[in-house]
């Protein structure tokens, strides 16, 4: 037995590329229990260690490799939770995070044209993500046209709408609506909330000093400059 404990210990710690000295007498426990199930197919315990899953579930798919197991025995569970547990768990907001990295591989490749339908797909998915119209966002005001600027504006303040303390949106809306004399007092605004979450940041003072100056406070622009 104390043979067979040790090479079970082994057997983990290279299956699941941990050190022997990691591998904890549950996760033995578990192995153990799964490498002998019980005769009878009652379902799997909840609490079974995640280690002994995907370690017995791994030996499973090798030995049985051509071999069809009843999904309703243990060993025939195993696999299958063995198999689930390996997958990246899916996010809440299902097919849009796929879209959204998609459309930002095409940012980061300079394709901003190609980026902004999948940043549009991916906040019609998830409406109440305020990256997918950070993203957006940012794409338009990179754009650098009188109607993408707009389309940039009304993606920050969705952004804002869902999260208030985004700085990046702050920082971005209030220099574009500090381009609008009639706007000046409310990029202030944001750009004094922003310099607030984040006061080490010298792109936001400047942009908060020239709106400010722009706005005619020459004295306290020169605080941000």
């Amino acid at each position: 037995m104390k043979k067979e404990l040790v090479g079970i210990t082994l057997a983990l710690s290279i299956g699941l590329g941990v050190s022997a000295q990691a591998v904890t007498p549950a996760t033995i426990s578990g192995a153990m229990q799964w490498r002998y199930p019980q005769a009878d197919s009652s379902p799997l315990p909840e609490d079974t260690p995640q280690e002994a899953i995907e370690f017995q579930g791994l030996a499973l798919e090798d030995s049985r490799r051509h071999q069809r197991l009843d999904e309703r025995s243990p060993e025939g569970q195993l696999l299958a939770l063995a198999k689930t547990s390996s997958r990246p768990a899916a996010k809440a907001s299902g097919g849009s995070s796929v879209v959204l990295k998609q459309g930002i591989s095409n940012y980061n490749r300079g394709y901003v044209a190609k980026a902004i339908p999948l940043f549009e797909q991916a906040s019609r998915q998830n409406p109440q993500s305020d990256d997918a119209f950070l993203w957006l966002a940012r794409a338009y005001q990179k754009q650098g046209m009188p109607a993408d600027f707009a389309k940039a504006k009304a993606a920050y303040q969705k952004v804002l709408q869902l999260n208030p303390n985004q700085v990046e949106a702050l920082s971005n809306l209030g220099e574009m609506w500090s381009w609008d004399p009639a706007m000046r007092a409310e990029a202030v605004t944001l750009l004094q909330r922003a310099s607030q979450l984040n006061p080490r940041e010298a792109g936001i003072s400047k942009k908060l000093a020239q709106a400010l100056f722009w706005q005619g406070n020459a004295m306290d622009a020169l605080r941000y400059a």
